[in-house]
């Protein structure tokens, strides 16, 4: 009986596994204003290389908040050619950007004007969100993430009656 339920338990954790990254990632189009774009100047503030973003922080004013930005993956910015040091603390910049929508201060960063006057463009397809030839994010869509439920959950009533009652209706199987 404990070795059914573990493979069920297990069955159902590997599926909520495979499914997850449908989930988890963002579309660019729902979560900022492809519209409107903003420039803003301002001073970094901070600067990290995380995934599944690396972000950047830039305060215009002196304010409390400063706005953050989104930048590409850490992975992409190294294939294009970008260093960690491109720009530092301190640095005077000018960003251009896609406003959240929400209107906090988020923005999905288009180029970045380092010090130095050289300018960095994070094309939307560089930020591994692909565009379409209306500008438009191609995101996941509601109707694809319901479909993805489901068919996760279908499937994990089937192996729950495969291992659960196939399993109760052998009265010549052991264990």
């Amino acid at each position: 009986m404990h070795g059914k339920v573990m493979k069920v338990a297990m069955g159902i954790f590997g599926l909520g596994l495979a499914v997850m990254p449908m989930l988890a990632h963002h579309s660019v189009e729902q979560q900022y204003d492809m519209d409107k774009m903003v420039t803003i100047q301002g001073v970094v503030t901070k600067i990290v290389w995380v995934n599944p973003h690396a972000r950047l922080w830039v305060d215009i004013d002196g304010a409390v908040s400063s706005w953050e930005m989104e930048l590409p993956p850490p992975h992409v910015l190294k294939i294009m050619g970008v260093k960690m040091d491109f720009v530092r603390e301190g640095d005077h910049v000018n960003v251009t950007f896609w406003r959240a929508k929400d209107g906090s201060r988020l923005g999905n960063a288009l180029t970045v004007t380092a010090p130095d006057g050289r300018v960095i463009d994070f094309p939307p397809m560089l930020n591994w969100h692909p565009v379409s030839p209306r500008g438009r994010s191609q995101g996941r869509s509601p109707a694809l993430v319901v479909l993805s439920l489901i068919i996760t959950t279908i499937i994990m009533g089937a192996l729950v009656w495969f291992y659960w009652y196939r399993g109760r209706s052998n009265p010549n199987k052991i264990g």
